[in-house]
């Protein structure tokens, strides 16, 4: 399939993502606030991504009273935040976090409370330990965020992406909905921005797998180049 405009001018986009995956990896409620904290003061060095970002646990409007941001929050206070609302399902503290991790979500202000729709989002699912099982992290500007139009800029997050989270797997896309067909509906296709790995995904990863395909349903990409012990794809 042919790339018909620039990743950063491709108007079909609804999204576009930052994302990093790893394998099965057990983590209590303090190591992932460790990787949080670390984040977040990532994130703050990038001036297209200069936002603090903030707990959303609730389907609701963020509130003066709500815990954070990130930076604020001491890696103690974070990791219990954790362990009391973060975790994907039972058991329950004392109990070590089951093997299915766990499932947080932050939102990226310019202020808080926000007056407007988030600046960035943040997706984790982390501390999956059940064998063959995977983690990943999601950063998701706005479809009008600078960075999309900095390459660089763009490459040096998903490389904080990778530190931060230990990830062998890497990369940046836009989504499409309704796919690649004019018209279609119920479809969804991932437009390939950069692709970034040390090694082949699981045969069992259906996610990791929609990238790899991405290398054949856009057709090999313009430059490839060795990058951080692994291989880089990038298409324009």
């Amino acid at each position: 399939m042919e790339l018909i405009s620039p990743f950063c001018s491709d108007k079909r986009h609804r999204r576009r993502v930052f994302a990093c995956a790893w394998p099965e990896r057990p983590e209590d409620g303090r190591q992932v606030a460790e990787r949080l904290h670390d984040l977040s003061g990532r994130l703050l060095e990038i001036p297209a991504l200069a936002f603090d970002i903030w707990p959303a646990f609730d389907m609701r409007a963020a509130r003066v009273t709500d815990p954070g941001p990130v930076r604020s929050m001491t890696v103690e206070d974070l990791g219990r935040l954790m362990e009391r609302r973060g975790r994907f399902d039972p058991p329950r503290l004392p109990a070590p976090v089951g093997p299915e991790g766990y499932n947080i979500a932050f939102g990226g202000h310019a202020s808080f409370p926000p007056t407007r729709a988030e600046e960035l989002a943040v997706y984790i699912r982390i501390g999956r330990s059940r064998p063959g099982s995977l983690n990943h992290a999601y950063v998701e500007p706005r479809l009008d965020s600078a960075i999309w139009s900095e390459p660089e800029t763009s490459l040096r997050l998903l490389d904080s992406m990778i530190e931060v989270f230990e990830a062998p797997w890497a990369t940046a896309f836009g989504r499409i909905l309704g796919g690649l067909v004019p018209g279609a509906t119920g479809s969804i296709c991932e437009r390939p921005w950069m692709i970034w790995s040390t090694e082949p995904p699981p045969p069992a990863s259906w996610e990791l797998q929609n990238w790899q395909r991405a290398l054949s349903d856009f057709g090999p990409a313009p430059e490839v180049r060795p990058h951080r012990g692994g291989r880089l794809s990038v298409w324009p």
